[in-house]
C-alpha cells in the first residue's frame, strides 16, 4: 500500500518542473510501461493494481526492488495520471545518459527543427523506429522527448530511438564535413518520387508553422518536395510528411 504523503510526493511529477530537476520522467500505461520494463531503464518507482502487478509479474519481479513498488487503488492512480482515463500502471523512471552525438555517415537521420507539438514528435520518433532509424536529432528549441505526450504517442519507440538535442547548425556543419548529404522538406522542391536521393542522408524536418529555420539553409544541397496531388492542402503535418519521405528514401534504396 501507499501512504497519502508518498502519493502526493508523487502526483508532484505531474509537473514537468518536477521531473526536470529530478532528473526522471513519467510512463503511463500498459503498452508503454511494459516497454519501458523491456528496455532496462532504472524505475524509481511502480504504482500499479493488485490486478496488473498480479498478471505482469514476470516483468517487473526481477528488476524493480521491492521498496520502489507499491499497489494502489484505482482513485489512487487517478490521482498520479496525466490521462483522462488512468490505466492501471504508473512508472517514475530516470532519465537515461545522454548519448554521445557523432555526425551521422551511414544511413538515415531525422533532424528535427523546433517541432513543438508532443503528438508530432512522439509519432516521428515511432516512425524513424518503424523505418530502423537509430537517430534522432534535435535543435534545442524542440519539445523535450520525454514529455508525457511525447512518449505516448510514440508507444515505446523512444525507449529505441537514440534522441539528441544540439545547435543544429554544428551538427549539419559536421555532417557537411563529413560529406553526407543533408536534406530538407520544404513546399517548393524537387518531387521526392523523382528526385535523385543518395543512400546516406540527413532528412531536415521544420517547424510545423514556420518551416526550417533560416540559418540551415545553407546546409541543405537537396530540398524536396511531397507533390501536392489534390492542390487543395496547403501543407502536410510534420509527422505525415517524416513518414512519407523516410518510407521513399527506404524504397528507394532497396529495404
Amino acid at each position: 500500500m501507499i501512504s497519502n504523503s508518498r502519493l502526493k510526493q508523487l502526483a508532484g511529477y505531474k509537473l514537468s518542473k518536477n521531473c526536470n530537476n529530478d532528473n526522471v520522467f513519467v510512463v503511463e500505461g500498459e503498452k508503454i510501461a511494459a516497454e519501458a520494463l523491456l528496455a532496462n531503464l532504472h524505475i524509481v518507482t511502480l504504482c500499479a493494481t493488485a490486478e496488473w502487478l498480479a498478471q505482469n509479474q514476470g516483468l517487473w519481479a526481477a528488476k524493480v526492488p521491492a521498496d520502489a513498488i507499491f499497489e494502489v487503488a484505482d482513485n489512487e492512480l487517478k490521482r498520479l495520471s496525466n490521462l483522462q482515463t488512468p490505466n492501471k500502471v504508473w512508472l517514475l523512471v530516470q532519465q537515461p545518459a545522454v548519448q554521445p552525438l557523432e555526425p551521422a555517415s551511414d544511413g538515415l537521420a531525422i533532424a528535427l527543427d523546433r517541432i513543438q507539438d508532443p503528438g508530432n514528435m512522439g509519432t516521428i520518433i515511432r516512425i524513424a523506429d518503424w523505418f530502423g532509424i537509430r537517430h534522432v536529432v534535435c535543435s534545442t528549441g524542440t519539445v523535450n522527448y520525454l514529455n508525457p505526450k511525447v512518449i505516448q504517442a510514440s508507444m515505446g519507440s523512444v525507449f529505441r530511438t537514440a534522441v539528441h538535442y544540439t545547435q543544429l547548425t554544428d551538427f549539419l556543419a559536421q555532417c557537411r564535413q563529413r560529406h553526407t548529404a543533408v536534406c530538407g522538406t520544404f513546399i517548393n522542391g524537387d518531387n521526392i518520387y523523382t528526385a535523385q536521393l543518395p543512400q546516406n542522408a540527413v532528412v531536415v524536418i521544420g517547424n510545423e508553422s514556420k518551416g526550417i529555420d533560416p540559418d540551415l539553409l545553407p546546409f541543405i544541397n537537396t530540398r524536396l518536395s511531397i507533390p501536392n496531388i489534390g492542390g487543395t492542402c496547403e501543407s502536410l503535418n510534420a509527422s505525415v510528411a517524416t513518414g512519407i519521405v523516410c518510407s521513399e528514401f527506404c524504397r528507394r534504396n532497396g529495404f
